[in-house]
């Protein structure tokens, strides 16, 4: 049995966009640049094995998913 999530931050705090030309925008666009490629695995439940959180790299025009690329 497993049993995982993948969390977007993104996907949520884009529904949140403050009016444009206001700090609150240039605060968000800014958080929105910093993760709008990330995603979490939320693995919560796993038989046989560990549980814990993967961070992956989120291509949303391919809805693509992949480990992150380290530079």
């Amino acid at each position: 049995d497993v049993v995982m999530f993948v969390f977007r931050e993104s996907y949520y705090l884009k529904n949140k966009e403050p009016r444009p030309a206001t700090v609150e925008h240039a605060e968000w666009q800014a958080k929105m640049n910093e993760i709008s490629h990330l995603a979490e695995l939320l693995i919560l439940k796993q038989r046989h094995g560990p549980t814990g959180t993967i961070m992956l790299e989120f291509e949303e025009m391919f809805t693509k998913f992949k480990d992150i690329q380290n530079n």
